[in-house]
This record gives C-alpha cells, structure tokens and sequence, in this order.
C-alpha cells in the first residue's frame, strides 16, 4: 500500500509532548565525502582547468654557466580538464491544511528542511563512495585475499596484476607496516606526504581491536592497562593527520515497503590512503577536489540552496533543496585503494 502526504489527523497529535519529537537524523561525522576531496566554489557551471604533467616539478635540468653564456632552456607541456556541476533537486509540500491545523511542536517547514538537506547529503556521499572506490579510480590498489598473496615488495602504478594481498585481519599481517609501505609507494612517484585515511566501518573495527595496534598504543603503560585505540590514537601511530570513518547510512527500500533496509553508504571492508590538500590554490595537487556551482542564483559556496515556493493550484508551499557540484579525481597516483582489505 502506497503512503501518502500526513492527513489533518497525522499533523494534529492528540495529547503531544510539547517539548519533544521522533526523528532520527544522522551526525555530519559520518559524512566523508566533502571533507576528503577539497571543495572548489565556482561561478560557472561548468568550465576547464591546467592539469601540469606531474614530472614537471620533479626534473632537473639546470647546468653550469660559465660567464656571458645564457642559461640552459627548459620548457614542460600543460593540458587541461573539465568539470561540469550537474544540478541535483528534491521538494517537499506542506499543504494549507497542515499549516491550518498543525500542533506547536511540528514545525512544518524546519522539519521539511532538515529531511531534504539530509536527502541532499545521502545523495552526495553516496555519489562520491561510488567514484572513490570504484576499480580503475586509483593508480594503487591492494586487493584483499584470505590466501595466495601475490604483491611484491614495491609495484608501479596501475600495476594490478601483481597486486593481492593477505587481508589486515589474517595472521601474522602487520598493517601498520603495510599502511606504512603505501606511504612510501606514493611519495616515491609523487613526492606527496598521504595526509588522509578513509576507513570503512568494518575496517576501523579491525585496526581498533588490531594485536599491532593494541601492542604499541600499550607501550610503556602498566601492564594490562587500557589501549584507547580511536581515531585521535590512529592517526598518531600511523602519521596520517586526517582519519575519517564512513558512517553514513541509508534507506535501500522505496516508500511505503513494510520491510524496510539500511546499509552504509560506504564499503564497510575498504580503506582509501590519500593525499587531499588542505586548501585549493594553484599549482596545489590533490586526489580530487568538489566543484560547487556557487554562481546559481541563491547557492551557497557549498553548492546548495533551499527555497520555498507556492503552487496556489495545490494549495500548497513547496520547500525544496537545489545542489549543484562535481566530483573530480585529478590525480589518480594520489589515492592508494585497499579493496576488501578485512
């Protein structure tokens, strides 16, 4: 049976508690995407940015001048990308007769608000997990396997044939060697220091209750004393300042199905290594960036705006939710992905 907009009856509560009502809204903690990939406000909707080659900054060709000779010529190539902000929407009605026959404690339009912008970001993350941890996205990748470990000690970029290894959880897997290994991998090819772990929930699980992690958070302390393995821990046993969990959740069932569903937004078994800068500039690389269309009317640098307009037809306002942005990988040898890595 299909559900329809709350009837006079539904809005009107018999009895309500004045101070209190049921809603369940998840925190922003949970949400990674716009804090692993930097966001861009931009006045056009869609438009083209210079992508240097990335050997440019790492070659030398400067020789010995001898008096009255002119210095040696160098030259380097650039090119150019594209990004292109899609607007995204979702509107909400509150009918004359909710608005006429509302109770004090249900606040129509804060309450169409808050569920649009929380739509908003189910959406965003959900878009950005789908790019970050799809395969080909990245120039490293670690594939997760219970047996047969084939990697290497050291591989090159998009080097997926040589790439599997045993999973953090197996025995005798040290990961905070093998998170230290990948650092290594990416500053070599990129000169980059990886500033960001994106972990899944189930990933995080694992570190946290981990015998490595455990052991070395132990150091020194009373024996049997307590090991406070969280993020804040994490990230300075493994040098890594920007730790992120994806906690995120969200409804897979359509409207109005008795048996509803939930799942993370994110692969719970995965983690994402990366290098993301701390501010957009030039000449700055990161893994990726966010472009948010803050030229259109209204939107805000975040790339987003709410409005409310009416449709005298239906006797009803609309509150709506308007997001335009772009999700950009600009440079893959920045990521190290760990597929089913737990």
């Amino acid at each position: 049976m299909a559900y329809t907009q709350p009837s006079p009856g539904d809005v009107h509560v018999n009895r309500p508690l004045t101070n209190m009502s049921i809603a369940f809204m998840q925190g922003a903690d949970g949400f990674v995407a716009s804090r692993a990939f930097p966001r861009i406000p931009v006045m056009n909707q869609s438009n083209s940015y210079y992508v240097y080659p990335i050997e440019t900054f790492f070659r030398s060709e400067m020789e010995e001048r001898a008096p009255g000779d002119p210095p040696v010529i160098s030259t380097h190539k650039l090119s150019h990308d594209t990004y292109d902000c899609r607007v995204w929407a979702e509107a909400t009605p509150v009918t004359d007769e909710e608005r006429a026959n509302v109770d004090r404690v249900i606040r129509l339009d804060r309450a169409a608000t808050r569920r649009l912008t929380a739509s908003g970001m189910i959406r965003f993350e959900k878009r950005w997990t789908d790019l970050a941890f799809k395969d080909g996205t990245w120039a490293f990748r670690e594939d997760g396997v219970n047996s047969g470990e084939t990697a290497a000690g050291s591989f090159s970029p998009r080097d997926f044939g040589n790439n599997q290894v045993k999973k953090w959880n197996a025995t005798g897997v040290d990961p905070i060697l093998r998170i230290d290994e990948a650092k290594d991998r990416m500053r070599e090819w990129t000169g980059k220091e990886p500033n960001t772990l994106v972990l899944g929930s189930t990933t995080y699980r694992v570190l946290r209750h981990h015998d490595e992690v455990i052991g070395r958070l132990n150091a020194g302390q009373t024996p049997g004393g307590p090991a406070m393995a969280n993020r804040q821990r994490l990230a300075e046993l493994l040098e890594i300042p920007n730790i992120m969990v994806m906690k995120a959740i969200r409804e897979t069932t359509n409207e109005g199905v008795t048996d509803s569903s939930r799942s993370f937004i994110g692969p719970q078994s995965d983690a994402l290594l990366m290098y993301s800068a701390e501010a957009p500039g030039m000449e700055e690389a990161s893994a990726g960036y966010t472009f948010a269309w803050q030229g259109f009317l209204g939107m805000e640098e975040e790339g987003m705006r709410i409005r409310r307009y009416r449709k005298s037809d239906r006797l009803s306002d609309f509150v709506a939710i308007d997001m335009a942005w772009d999700f950009k990988v600009t440079s893959d040898v920045l990521g190290y992905h760990f597929n089913d890595i737990v």
